[in-house]
């Protein structure tokens, strides 16, 4: 899966309040292109789930962060930078 991907993913697996106030603190680029990979996911199964969590449960993901810093989680995938399919 490519850091977008997994970004989508990881939103999804949060769960739509939680997700949506993740992406409030994106930028419109950022959205645009997490919202792209969000359509395209028809169903994840129970692997793909436990590998993102996974994923994001070593780069420091925990379930007191606030919106902020779940966003910083998800841009470790991108070497601290903003969200892009540059990865």
């Amino acid at each position: 899966m490519t850091p977008v991907q997994k970004t989508a993913a990881f939103l999804l697996l949060v769960g739509f309040e939680r997700g949506s106030n993740i992406m409030s603190w994106m930028d419109s680029r950022e959205i645009s292109k997490v919202a792209a990979e969000i359509g395209k996911i028809t169903e994840m199964d129970l692997k793909t789930q436990q590998n993102v969590w996974d994923e994001f449960k070593r780069l420091g993901y925990n379930e007191t962060m606030n919106a902020a810093e779940a966003l910083d989680i998800i841009r470790l995938l991108f070497n601290g930078r903003n969200i892009s399919d540059k990865m």
